[in-house]
C-alpha cells in the first residue's frame, strides 16, 4: 500500500507542477483569420494564411544567381538575400 501512495503522490506533484507551470508561462494566443477573414473564427476553419511575395528585384536577383558557374553562385545568393 505504501507503493501506492508514493505513486499517487508523484502524480499529483507532477500535475501540480505542470499546472503551475503553464500559469506562470502561457502558449502565446494567436489569432487565425478564417477563409472569409471574420474576426470570430478563432481557429481559422482550414483557411491557409496568405504567403509574403517576394519583390521582383529579389526574383530578379535569385534567378540571375542560380545563373551563376557553382564556384560563384553561394556568394550570388548570398547577395541577393542581404539585399532589402
Amino acid at each position: 500500500m505504501k507503493t501506492y501512495g508514493n505513486i499517487i503522490l508523484m502524480t499529483v506533484i507532477c500535475i501540480v507542477l505542470f499546472w503551475v507551470f503553464m500559469a506562470l508561462r502561457p502558449a502565446n494566443a494567436t489569432f487565425f483569420p478564417g477563409p472569409s477573414g471574420s474576426c470570430c473564427n478563432q481557429f481559422g476553419g482550414g483557411g491557409q494564411m496568405p504567403q509574403p511575395q517576394a519583390s521582383p528585384r529579389k526574383v530578379k536577383c535569385f534567378r540571375a544567381a542560380i545563373a551563376q558557374p557553382p564556384s560563384v553562385r553561394n556568394a550570388a545568393i548570398g547577395r541577393c538575400i542581404r539585399q532589402r
